[in-house]
């Protein structure tokens, strides 16, 4: 056996364990969660990760209650089999980013969101003559309470 063969295979095992041991929120990598997340709030955000788990879904904006929207989550589209992990998903990517709650824009946002990306492949849905005539995938806002005066 030659060294170079040798170094190879004690490398390849090291390289497989250090992919495995990044970081994760709610059983998604980090990594991934930032690159879907657009954070919409002037300057740094100053909140600290939380739990995935305190991190309420809401089929719509709340009505009952004060809130900002601090981001923008779209992960890619087609990326989940099952509703209920897309909805995970936007869950940890809010978690990352301090958000007490998500929702599911509504269409007519996600009609704009949408068009304002559509020059972005993958982004934008269906595009015909620069309009997006059908959005695709789960599009969604991260929320924080607001607090009382």
């Amino acid at each position: 056996m030659t060294i170079k063969r040798f170094a190879l295979m004690l490398t390849l095992p090291a390289l497989l364990f250090l992919d495995s041991c990044k970081s994760t929120t709610g059983g998604f990598k980090d990594d991934d969660l930032r690159m879907w997340y657009v954070n919409v709030e002037s300057g740094a955000s100053h909140r600290k990760p939380k739990p995935f788990e305190d991190v309420v879904f809401l089929e719509s904006a709340p009505t009952n209650r004060a809130f900002g929207v601090v981001g923008l989550i779209a992960p890619p589209d087609k990326m989940f089999r099952a509703y209920g992990k897309g909805i995970n998903c936007l869950r940890a990517a809010a978690a990352l980013y301090g958000a007490d709650a998500v929702y599911i824009a509504t269409e007519k946002e996600r009609e704009a969101w949408s068009g304002s990306a559509a020059g972005l492949a993958g982004f934008g849905g269906e595009v015909e003559a620069g309009k997006v005539i059908r959005p695709t995938g789960i599009r969604a806002k991260a929320i924080v309470w607001e607090q009382s005066p």
